[in-house]
């Protein structure tokens, strides 16, 4: 399971590699990205995306052009399976809430019909 840090990054690059599964992005772009919902460091972005790459979500490789660092991303099998992961997740959150709601009601009217007969 991914922290909502992690899944906010997650997000980023699978927008950012689209179809093709693999992009070059600037690390100025991807901190403030990440800046515009949480209050984070360089390194901090950096030990996110190590630990997605530790997942197996990722391939990174981390690269300077013209003095300014890259990230060269790679989407694995789990990266690109991430958009599906996330609708299966809200998917079972809705459920369980539904569950819970119907279980409540049948609980209430259960009791009132007990109540009705005693």
């Amino acid at each position: 399971m991914l922290s909502k840090r992690e899944k906010y990054i997650m997000a980023y690059l699978y927008r950012e590699c689209g179809e093709k599964g693999a992009c070059i992005l600037v690390q100025s772009d991807v901190f403030e990205y990440v800046q515009h919902r949480f209050q984070i460091s360089k390194l901090a972005i950096e030990g996110l995306l190590r630990c997605l790459e530790m997942d197996d979500y990722i391939d990174l490789v981390k690269t300077e052009k013209s003095g300014v660092p890259h990230y060269c991303v790679t989407l694995h099998h789990k990266g690109k399976a991430f958009l599906r992961e996330q609708q299966n997740y809200r998917r079972q959150i809705y459920f369980k809430v539904a569950l819970t709601v119907a279980t409540a009601l049948l609980g209430v009217a259960l009791t009132r019909f007990l109540l009705t007969l005693f």
